[in-house]
This record gives C-alpha cells, sequence and structure tokens, in this order.
C-alpha cells in the first residue's frame, strides 16, 4: 500500500542517520535451527477457539458475514430487521418471522369464544344499559359493578367495546376479552399516580385484551400468587406501562407493551418497572418505543425473567433528552435474560449499576444503540458498573456508538463465553470512541471463545490499577483507527497499572499497535499469541508525523512477557519496547517485518528475547532506531 512505501521511506532515513545506539554484530542470535539441521524449532502457538454461536435458537437465522472473518452468528429477525406492525394487535416477537396477531382473532360476537365450559362467568358488555345481573342477556354495564359480585374464581368476560373506567382487582379472577382489536379497557380520567388496572389479587389473570389511557397501565401489588398478563398490549399510557410493586409476582405471555409517555414533568415513561423485591418472569414480549428505560429493575431482592423478549427503541427521557435505556438494573436487582433482542435503544442498550447487582444473559443480541439524544454522547451497546457483575454466553454486540461494552469500578466483573463485538461506530458528537471493549478503575473482565472485529480506535482498552482482563480463545482483527483524526486502531491496550493475561489468541490487521502496554506495573502476559499484519495508522502519511505499525509494544515501563508467540508480517516492527519498557520472549517466531526488534530501553538485556526465538526474514532483526513513541489514548 502507499502508506507502507512511505513508512519504510521514514525508516530508512532514520537508520541511515544512525540514530540510537549500536548493536555489536550478532548482538541478536536466532534460536533456531542451525546450518546441519539441528537446534530448535519453535513450536507454533496453539489457534484460538472461535465463538460457537450455533446451532441457533429456534427461529433465529444463521448469519455469515465475509467481512467478520466467515464467523456465523444468530440473529433473532428475518433479513430487514424487526418490522413495525401497523395493526393494534399485532406485534414481530423475536424469533418469528414477522407481525403476528396478539391473541384471538374477534369473535362473530360479542365475548369470547374460548371460555372453558363449565366456568363460572359473569359478563361485561361496553355500552349495556344499567341494572344487568351478568347474564349474557342481561350484562353488566361496568367492569367495577361485576367485581363486587365476583367469586374468586369468576371469569369476567369482557365485550368489544372500551370501557371507560380505572379497575382494581382484589380476588383472584379472570378478567378476559373478546380480543386485543377491540377490548379496550381505557379511563378518560387522567393521574400520574394510579394505573387503569391495578391488581392486588392473588393468581388473578388479564386475557385478550388492550389497556391505554393518560394513567399508568397495569399495576401489581403485593399478592401471594402469581398474578398473570396473557395476550395483552398495553400502549399510549403515561409515566408507567406495567409495574410490579414490592411483594407483587408478575408473570406474562404474549405482552406488548409500547408507546407509553413521560410525566408531564418530562420524568419516567418506563415501559416496565419492578422494585421492591418484586418478580416478574416474562415469555414472548415485546417492549417498543416507551421513554427513558425500556425495563426498570430495581432494589435488593427484585428479580425479573424474561424469555424471548425484545427492546426496542427506547426514547429519551423527555425532561432532558437523557437515557433511553434499554434495560436498567439498578440496586442489589436481579435479572436473567433467555432470547433477548436489544435494538436502537438510545444511550445505553443495557445499564447495569450498583453492587450487588447482577445480569445473567443467554443468547443475547444488542444491535444500533442509538447516541444519547442530548449531545450526541454515549451509545454504549453494555455497561456495567458500581462494582456490579453481568455473565453471558452466545451475545453478539454490533454496530453500537462509542463503547460496545464497558464495565468500570473496583469488585465490576464480566464474564463472557461466546461473545463477538463488532462494528462499534465512533461517538456521534466527535468523532472519539469505537472501542469494542473497555474495563476501567479496577475492574475485572474474563472472556473465553471472544471475538472483536470492526471496531474504532481501539479494539479493547484495559486502564488504572486493578483493572484485569483474562482471556482465552481470543481475537481481535481489523480496528479501524479513530474516525477524527485517523489516529490509534489498536487491537488491544493497556494502560495505568492495569494487567491482561491472553491464552490462545490472534490479534491481526489492526492499526498502530497489535498489543501494546503503558506505564510502570502494567503488564501483559501472552501465551500461544499471533500478531499479524498490524498496518500503520489510517491518516498516514496525509497528516500524521509517524506511522508506526508495530505487532507488540512495551513502553514507559510497562512489561510483556510473551510464549510461543509469532509477530509477523507487521508494517514496521515485530516488537518495540522503549522509555523503560521490557519485553520477555519465550520459544517464538519475529519474521517478515520490515525491523524484528526495535529496542529503545537503555541497558536492556538482549537475552531477554532470545529464549528459543526465531528471527527470520525481517529486513533488520535488530536496531535502536529512535521510532516514534506514540502515546496512549486518553482514557478517563
Amino acid at each position: 500500500m502507499a502508506g507502507g512505501r512511505e513508512l519504510r521511506r521514514l525508516v530508512v532515513v532514520l537508520l541511515a542517520l544512525g540514530c540510537g545506539r549500536e548493536f555489536p554484530p550478532g548482538a541478536l542470535q536466532d534460536a533456531g535451527p542451525d546450518e546441519d539441521g539441528g537446534g530448535f524449532e519453535p513450536t507454533p502457538p496453539a489457534p484460538p477457539e472461535p465463538p460457537r454461536m450455533t446451532p441457533c435458537p429456534k427461529g433465529w437465522r444463521e448469519v455469515t458475514d465475509p467481512d467478520s472473518l466467515d464467523l456465523v452468528t444468530c440473529d433473532p429477525w428475518p433479513k430487514g430487521g424487526p418490522q413495525d406492525c401497523a395493526a393494534v394487535d399485532e406485534a414481530h416477537f423475536p424469533g418469528e418471522a414477522g407481525c403476528r396477531r396478539v391473541g384471538t382473532a374477534c369473535p362473530v360476537g360479542d365475548w369470547a369464544e374460548g371460555i372453558p365450559a363449565g366456568a363460572s362467568v359473569l359478563h361485561v358488555k361496553a355500552g349495556a344499559p344499567a341494572g344487568g345481573d351478568g347474564t349474557r342477556a342481561a350484562p353488566f354495564a361496568r367492569i367495577a359493578e361485576a367485581l363486587v359480585v365476583a367469586d374468586e374464581g369468576d371469569t369476567l368476560a369482557l365485550s368489544k367495546g372500551t370501557f371507560d373506567e380505572a379497575v382494581v382487582v382484589r380476588e383472584a379472577v379472570t378478567l378476559w376479552g373478546a380480543c386485543v382489536a377491540e377490548t379496550l379497557v381505557a379511563s378518560s380520567a387522567p393521574s400520574e399516580s394510579a394505573a387503569t388496572l391495578s391488581i392486588s389479587g392473588a393468581g388473578s389473570t388479564l386475557r385478550n385484551l388492550r389497556v391505554s389511557g393518560a394513567r399508568w397501565g397495569v399495576s401489581v401489588s403485593a399478592n401471594e400468587e402469581v398474578s398473570f398478563l396473557d395476550a395483552v398490549v398495553v400502549h399510549g399510557a403515561s409515566v408507567l406501562g406495567v409495574v410490579v410493586n414490592a411483594g407483587g409476582h408478575l408473570g406474562a405471555l404474549d405482552l406488548v407493551v409500547r408507546d407509553t409517555q413521560a410525566a408531564s414533568d418530562g420524568w419516567f415513561g418506563h415501559g416496565l418497572t419492578v422494585h421492591g423485591g418484586a418478580r416478574a418472569e416474562l415469555s414472548t414480549a415485546v417492549f417498543e418505543r416507551n421513554r427513558a428505560t425500556g425495563f426498570l429493575v430495581g432494589e435488593v431482592g427484585t428479580e425479573v425473567v424474561a424469555t424471548d423478549v425484545s427492546i426496542r427503541d427506547t426514547q429519551a427521557r423527555g425532561i432532558d433528552g437523557l437515557a433511553g435505556y434499554g434495560l436498567e438494573l439498578l440496586d442489589g436487582a436481579r435479572a436473567e435474560l433467555l432470547r433477548a433482542a436489544f435494538e436502537r435503544n438510545r444511550s445505553m442498550g443495557i445499564f447495569v449499576d450498583d453492587a450487588d447487582t447482577e445480569l445473567v444473559a443467554t443468547d443475547l443480541s444488542i444491535r444500533d444503540t442509538q447516541a444519547r439524544e442530548s449531545d450526541g454522547g454515549l451509545g454504549y451497546g453494555l455497561a456495567v458498573s458500581g462494582g456490579a457483575r453481568a455473565e453471558f454466553s452466545r451475545a453478539v454486540l454490533e454496530r453500537n456508538r462509542s463503547l460496545g461494552m464497558a464495565i468500570h469500578d473496583a469488585g465490576g466483573e464480566i464474564v463472557a463465553t461466546d461473545l463477538v463485538v463488532r462494528g462499534t461506530q465512533a461517538r456521534e458528537s466527535d468523532g472519539d470512541g469505537g472501542y469494542g471493549l473497555q474495563v476501567s478503575l479496577g475492574a475485572r473482565a474474563e472472556v473465553s471463545r471472544s471475538a472483536f472485529e470492526r471496531n474504532r480506535t481501539l479494539g479493547l482498552l484495559l486502564v488504572h490499577v486493578g483493572t484485569a482482563l483474562i482471556a482465552s480463545d481470543l481475537r481481535v482483527a481489523d480496528t479501524a483507527s479513530r474516525q477524527a483524526d485517523g489516529d490509534f486502531g489498536d487491537g488491544l491496550q493497556l494502560q495505568r497499572e492495569a494487567t491482561a493475561t491472553l491464552v490462545r489468541a490472534r490479534i491481526d490487521r489492526n492499526h498502530r499497535f497489535g498489543v501494546v502496554a503503558y506505564d510502570v506495573r502494567t503488564v501483559a502476559t501472552l501465551e500461544d499469541t499471533v500478531v499479524e499484519a498490524t498496518a500503520e495508522v489510517e491518516c498516514f502519511p496525509a497528516r500524521c508525523d509517524a506511522a508506526f505499525g508495530t505487532g507488540i509494544g512495551a513502553l514507559d515501563g510497562a512489561l510483556v512477557t510473551a510464549t510461543r508467540l509469532r509477530s509477523s508480517g507487521n508494517v514496521l516492527c515485530g516488537v518495540q519496547l522503549a522509555a523503560g519498557g521490557e519485553i520477555d520472549l519465550h520459544e517464538g517466531e519475529v519474521s517478515g517485518n520490515l525491523i524484528g526488534v526495535n529496542v529503545q530501553t537503555e541497558g536492556f538485556d538482549l537475552a531477554r528475547l532470545q529464549d528459543r526465538v526465531l528471527y527470520v526474514d525481517n529486513e533488520r532483526d535488530l536496531d535502536s532506531a529512535i521510532l516514534p513513541v506514540p502515546l496512549p489514548v486518553e482514557a478517563p
């Protein structure tokens, strides 16, 4: 490439000027085979195992991206993504081909046709004359009238039409609508502190109906047994779509909550709120176009278990343009997700915060998180902070902004298996960011069978004392330089006393550095690692003073130890150590680079680079030219 030729000319000039100290002939002796074919042949690094994403869950689509190392991932949507459904009684659930009806088709008559024979039924008909007794011939006109006489276990059959009332259910009864399209409960009396349907009766059920109106949608309070929402659509509610209060227990199947509006002061608009030690179990659910938070789950003892759920297009908070999170998990609560899809939310797809808070997820998709509305910042796929913990497997985070995944603060931990983070875009506000993973402020990340591809600025960043990455079977590829200025593009950067341990890693086709460590007490330990084809930064030669393109760098006192390493085909150096940086190589190969090793650390013992290490096909195996020492990214 043109940039590579320019870089070679720059290095040739530096070498011709004699910059740096002279090494005596033979200072760097190969530990490879001798002329008689004897000697040592380095053991090739063991290759990393790719993420195991298949077989895909039922209904999820296998996707092979030719630009992503031929890795097969699973998409919860058909080609073209989730559909926006025009009908009020339809939704597109993850793993399904398109929009489908929620609940049953509307009957010919007034009431549902599927109510079991032998059930004790009270009939309620919107617009019926007053004075009914609940029979088909003389139905009640209002739900509240039927509740006055209902016994535990009764079914209240609700007709087609609109029930303009706020309903409080205190008995274990079932409210069964004729169909979602034509049975609507929507009070015309607005309230920002009470629901259209309030359930406090243990074992109560809402089925086959819609809820709307300028009030909370559905509120579930303390009960001894589960209250159920079965084929219920809540749309256009105010403040809270569905809320499960302290002591409440909600079960939901085919639940849709959409277009929840903010309070009059611009706060709230949450799709689902679970708090105070309550519990919610959801299966096949869609939350879309709500405000501030799709799911808000908070407080010790609170738990949500969600299967086949989609949270998408959550809008910013009305008062200040902040938030818009898909899932916000706080204050010691716990969430377990199985087959969950987060699409086009604002600020963060998932935010997990505070000590003892825990997220566990399997088959997780977080895509296209949008920047914060107020200032163009954030856009993170997944963020964990405050000592919280997240554990997930078979997860794909794609095309999010600024950070694909981040964990901050001491005590915090991410444990991930079969993980793909790719295509993270720069921050919308300034063109900075786009990192695949950032671990900082003493947090810990443990990842296995993971791939970080086509992210921006940095594939992975580790920063601050106590911060640690433990990675096995890792692939970091095609990190692009920073959008704002064409600088960086490192595969892995660690600084300020962070530590990284990599076992079976392949780091290739990145820019500037494949792996680079900065600062005293920053330590990287590599085992069975290949670092290849590191290119110069993208702004070179047009705007940059220096290009780089080095496999492994130890700078400013950092220490890198590599066992069974191959650093090859990098544009500039296979290995660089400078400004007190130290590198120990044990059994490996440095080959096909312009410079095999560039040593700018005064007094460094070259024997530390020669423990069964083969140097071959480099234009120069060893030199001390005063090549530029690039700065680390400015991390918080």
